[in-house]
């Protein structure tokens, strides 16, 4: 931190302007003296905090003398206009128009999701085949056909695969449970495999 009788007065004049402070410097209304001692009380209570920020006790005294002096201003000024009513004048001085009493703007009945939507575009059948033939196909084990449809284990030329089928239609004709049925015949190729 930079010493204090480094820093020069002119430095810090002005540093904040009033127009940001308070709205006091609306639509051509300036006031140069009011500006300038607001500035000036500003600067002089930020010294004040700044000597007084490392004593605790000194530092509340100081509140309650800047409370009792707000109170002592209040009392003796008129009461300003509601806030409310500055804001209103403020839209209607800009827009030339009057708040209504009812906003006329609802929410949106639906957000939409970020990103493209995968039901946006529908592909067309030649674009579906050309991505089928782009796929690279498979040689089955059993029948030698290089297919995408089926493997050695699915193929419809093996014996082992026509018979899982029937036991499965079986079952189901049965009525027995499909996932008790599916374990006693994996139970069963498991069997037939090993011996």
């Amino acid at each position: 931190m930079i010493p204090e009788k480094y820093i020069l007065r002119r430095w810090r004049r002005d540093i904040i302007p009033p127009a940001l402070r308070r709205n006091t410097n609306r639509y051509g209304e300036k006031n140069i003296p009011i500006e300038k001692l607001t500035n000036e009380a500003t600067f002089v209570l930020d010294g004040c905090l700044y000597l007084l920020g490392k004593d605790e006790g000194k530092l509340g005294k100081f509140v309650e003398q800047l409370k009792s002096i707000k109170k002592g201003i209040e009392d003796e000024a008129p009461k300003p206009p509601s806030r409310k009513k500055e804001i209103e004048n403020v839209f209607e001085d800009v827009y030339a128009v009057k708040k209504t009493e009812k906003p006329q703007v609802k929410n949106p009945s639906k957000a939409s999701t970020k990103g493209w939507s995968k039901e946006a575009r529908r592909k067309s059948g030649r674009e579906i085949a050309l991505e089928e033939t782009s796929k690279r196909k498979r040689k089955c084990g059993f029948c030698g056909e290089k297919t995408n449809k089926h493997t050695n284990m699915t193929c419809p030329l093996n014996p082992k695969y026509i018979a899982k089928l029937a036991r499965i239609a079986a079952a189901q004709k049965d009525g027995t449970d499909a996932s008790e049925q599916a374990t006693r015949n994996v139970a069963a190729e498991q069997a037939t495999n090993a011996s």
